[in-house]
């Protein structure tokens, strides 16, 4: 059986020897099924359904959310459904091409002589009332693998650094030991990620560390069953002039304005452009000599 250790070298070998001449060995029955795969890729982010979860007895979570560092972000996906803020364009055809990255990824793990199976495969926990469903990306050799198109920062962060609970800002290893779980919840099981660097090309996969998702739920949910939010995960950050914006982890939320709706003595965040990128102004002392709005 194929060992997934030499996975990333398998890959790195096969498309080496593209680059060198020698075709890779593609056959009409893979690429029909890659085809399909990216074809539904593309058709479920057109067609989205943006859901309110609170329809309904059944409290739930997405197995993605599993991780999620701030339990106050997730009360107010869970409690109030509308306020959040709307994808921008650019976001929905992000993630679009994510999928389509992890169809392509798994193909070349299949083409380097692994074994590729359980794509798509249906997850489920139920825990005290809540249920977490999601859908695993696959299982390679054997492990459950999760696959993360990502920046050049966060691939290196997942393959150099490595994912710990200071800077797992996605919750991806819980993500991923979710889907294991939902298999074989009597003993943790091997987990990891196949990391694809989206602007280089680079790939490598990665094993992880195991979050147990009952033990997390554990934690999250006395949080998510409060009838007010609970307390901010992340404070604001203090610039060097006195000014204070939003970290990094805030600035992606999208209930920063209903969170952070006192900053600026009750006005709401200032959003400040700058040269190469914006920052949310919680706290101004300074005037700002950028444009805001």
């Amino acid at each position: 059986m194929p060992d997934i250790s030499t996975l990333s070298s398998d890959v790195r070998t096969l498309l080496s020897n593209v680059a060198a001449g020698v075709k890779a060995p593609v056959d009409a029955e893979g690429l029909a099924r890659l085809a399909a795969n990216v074809a539904q890729a593309v058709h479920d982010g057109l067609t989205r359904e943006v859901k309110d979860r609170t329809r309904g007895e059944e409290r739930r979570l997405y197995m993605s959310e599993l991780g999620t560092p701030c339990t106050r972000q997730l009360w107010y996906k869970l409690h109030t459904p509308g306020v959040g803020d709307k994808l921008e364009p650019s976001a929905v055809f992000k993630f679009m091409y994510g999928s389509v990255i992890e169809e392509i990824a798994l193909y070349l793990a299949q083409l380097a002589g692994h074994e590729v199976h359980e794509q798509q495969k249906s997850a489920e926990i139920k825990h005290k009332g809540w249920t977490v469903r999601g859908r695993r990306d696959a299982t390679i050799d054997g492990v459950c693998v999760d696959v993360k198109s990502a920046s050049p920062y966060g691939y290196d962060k997942i393959v150099n650094t490595g994912l710990t609970d200071e800077n797992d800002s996605f919750g991806y290893r819980a993500q991923v030991s979710g889907y294991a779980y939902s298999e074989n919840p009597e003993a943790p099981p091997d987990v990891g990620i196949l990391a694809v660097d989206k602007q280089n090309g680079h790939i490598k996969y990665t094993p992880t560390d195991y979050i147990d998702p009952i033990a997390r739920l554990d934690d999250i949910i006395p949080d998510l069953e409060l009838p007010e939010p609970p307390s901010r995960t992340f404070a604001a950050v203090t610039m060097a002039n006195g000014n204070q914006k939003l970290c990094t982890e805030c600035s992606y939320c999208a209930y920063k304005n209903t969170c952070w709706s006192e900053a600026n003595d009750g006005k709401g965040l200032i959003r400040a452009e700058y040269a190469a990128k914006h920052a949310f102004m919680v706290k101004i002392v300074k005037p700002l000599r950028v444009t805001t709005s």
